[in-house]
């Protein structure tokens, strides 16, 4: 009987440290993505969702008779982003934090 108070205490301490462990990663993933979402925040938004191509995919905000702003300057599903301020696009991260300033 002693031998198996042993086993279950000890099988306690792995399982205790199992659920730190896991719960430690939870708080670390909640720092970092509150870090990532502010950082998000202080760029501006384009005023629609781009795919990689830069073809625009028709998201459009929910609340009934407003717009986004791509969408209120005239831009359709399917159109694509080729140039701002008549500076060409050819990828996303080459010049990611200028291309869509206005």
């Amino acid at each position: 009987m002693y031998q198996s108070n042993g086993f279950n205490t000890l099988a306690n301490r792995v399982t205790q440290s199992i659920v730190l462990a896991y719960q430690a990663i939870a708080v670390v993933i909640f720092v970092v993505s509150l870090f990532s979402a502010y950082a998000w925040l202080n760029n501006p938004f384009i005023g629609g969702f781009f795919e990689q191509t830069f073809v625009l995919n028709g998201s459009d905000t929910r609340v009934p008779g407003k717009h986004w702003f791509l969408y209120e300057q005239g831009f359709k599903l399917g159109d694509q982003l080729v140039s701002v301020n008549s500076l060409p696009i050819a990828t996303a991260s080459g010049s990611s934090r200028t291309w869509w300033r206005w």
